[in-house]
C-alpha cells in the first residue's frame, strides 16, 4: 500500500486497538503486528505513540462535530441545545474509548494551528449561538451569559458522560438502577436546558 494508504491504515488499526485493549494496549508493536509491518514502517509516518494519539484526538473531535451538527439544523434554538445535549451523551456512550481520549487523556493536541482551533470550538460556538437566540427573545435565564453558558452546559454533560461511562449511573447498577439509557439521556437533557432556559419555552419543539 501507499504512504497515505498505509496512514490511514495505521490510523484505523489504533482506534480498533484503542477500543479493545484501551490506550495501554495501544503500542506501535501492536499496530505492526496487527497491520503485518515493520514497526520501522510505522515511524516513517508517526514519530511516536503520542503523534499516533493527536492524530486520533483530532480525528474524535471532528467525529464528535458531525455528530453533533443536526442538532442546529433545527429551527427552534431549545430544540437545538435539547437534541445537542441527548447527542453528545449518545457520542460518549457509544464511543467511550475516543470519548475518554478527548476528555480524560493528557491533552496534546500537538501545535495549535487555526484550523484545529476552529474544529476545537465549533460546537461550543454552535451552542453558543443557539443561546444567544434564546437570549434575543427573552428566554434565556438571568444572569446566564451566553459567552459563559456554553462551559457550563458541557461541564454538566460531561459529567453525566462520566457517571454513565463509569456505570455509576446505569440500569444494571447492583443497588441504585438507573431507568433504561436512552430515558435517562433525554430526561437529562431536558434538565440541564431547563437550568439555562425559561420553563415554558422547553415546551417549544
Amino acid at each position: 500500500m501507499d504512504h497515505a494508504e498505509l496512514r490511514r491504515a495505521i490510523l484505523e488499526v489504533s482506534l480498533k486497538l484503542g477500543t479493545e485493549l484501551g490506550e495501554e494496549g495501544l503500542t506501535m508493536r501492536a499496530i505492526a503486528r496487527r497491520l503485518k509491518v515493520s514497526a520501522t514502517a510505522l515511524y516513517q509516518h508517526f514519530e511516536s505513540k503520542g503523534a499516533i494519539l493527536r492524530e486520533l484526538r483530532f480525528h474524535g473531535l471532528q467525529q464528535l462535530n458531525a455528530h453533533l451538527a443536526p442538532a442546529f439544523e433545527l429551527h427552534d434554538p431549545v430544540a437545538q441545545l435539547r437534541d445537542h445535549g441527548q447527542r453528545y451523551l449518545r457520542f460518549s456512550r457509544a464511543n467511550p474509548w475516543m470519548y475518554d481520549l478527548l476528555t480524560q487523556s493528557p491533552e496534546d493536541w500537538g501545535p495549535n494551528t487555526d484550523g484545529k482551533r476552529e474544529v476545537a470550538v465549533e460546537s461550543i460556538r454552535a451552542v453558543g449561538d443557539a443561546l444567544a437566540a434564546c437570549q434575543a427573545v427573552g428566554k434565556l435565564r438571568e444572569g446566564m451569559s451566553p459567552t459563559d453558558a456554553p462551559l457550563m452546559m458541557w461541564a454538566a454533560l460531561h459529567g453525566m458522560a462520566l457517571l454513565m461511562g463509569s456505570g455509576r449511573v446505569s440500569p444494571t447498577h447492583s443497588h441504585f438502577p438507573s431507568a433504561d439509557e436512552s430515558v435517562v439521556i433525554a430526561d437529562y437533557a431536558d434538565y440541564v436546558v431547563r437550568s439555562f432556559v425559561s420553563v415554558s419555552y422547553t415546551h417549544l419543539t
